[in-house]
């Protein structure tokens, strides 16, 4: 799953984007108040571990 994918579907889950970092993006869930990185890469694959995290923090998984 690349970057802009996962950028959509925290998106609908109504996450939001609090800041930007170097190579981060720094994301909240609002229903919970968990923060989490979402890395800057566009369209590059990312680990399956990583997606995994991303959408765990946002509620999604």
């Amino acid at each position: 799953m690349t970057v802009n994918e996962i950028i959509k579907m925290i998106r609908k889950a109504g996450c939001r984007k609090i800041r930007e970092g170097r190579n981060h993006e720094i994301w909240l869930n609002p229903a919970t108040g968990v923060t989490f990185p979402v890395p800057r890469h566009g369209g590059k694959e990312l680990p399956t571990g990583t997606v995994n995290k991303i959408l765990n923090d946002a509620g999604i998984k």
